[in-house]
């Protein structure tokens, strides 16, 4: 009887320790003492935009003028689009074939130049135009001649300075096009 009684005794020690608490160490089972882990903060809700600052104007980070949200949406995905004439060509520009660098606020734009006369050897021509808006300048970084088969006839890079936009001349036009001075 007497080592029922021990046997007895050591499983109740052994369970108590096994289930249950002995100071701060937890061996099993949960113990009482606090987490010293924060609460996870709760997520915030994001902002829901003002409907009175949708209709306000903005400029790019590269100084392109926009109206509203509404007016940047509508320039985007509308293709090739004819933004001058002269005696000798059609010039062309593709909204979605701009890229802004907001760092030094420069625009990469490309325009397409369709040429009307026969004194060209290409059809058409793709030249790559760098602006600044905000400064009304422009530079010719490259060109590309093309047939109308879609055969490269010459391909050009340049390294122009900066120039100030002439009043009244295609180059003008251009940049107020694309920088959206309308």
């Amino acid at each position: 009887m007497w080592k029922a009684v021990v046997l007895a005794s050591m499983l109740l020690a052994v369970a108590f320790v096994a289930f249950g608490q002995h100071g701060k160490t937890q061996i099993g089972g949960k113990t009482a003492s606090k987490s010293n882990s924060k609460p996870k903060p709760k997520p915030s809700p994001k902002p829901t935009p003002n409907p009175k600052e949708l209709d306000k104007s903005w400029y790019s980070p590269c100084g392109v003028y926009y109206k509203n949200l509404d007016d940047l949406i509508a320039d985007m995905d509308k293709g090739w689009r004819l933004i001058a004439e002269t005696n000798d060509d059609y010039l062309w520009h593709d909204s979605d074939k701009v890229a802004c660098d907001p760092s030094t606020k420069i625009l990469k734009a490309w325009v397409k130049s369709i040429h009307r006369s026969q004194k060209e050897k290409a059809d058409y021509s793709l030249i790559l135009y760098e602006l600044k808006c905000e400064t009304n300048q422009l530079r010719l970084k490259s060109s590309a001649d093309y047939m109308n088969s879609g055969s490269l006839l010459r391909n050009d890079d340049y390294d122009i300075t900066w120039s100030d936009v002439i009043p009244d001349s295609v180059g003008e036009v251009i940049l107020r096009t694309i920088c959206r001075r309308l």
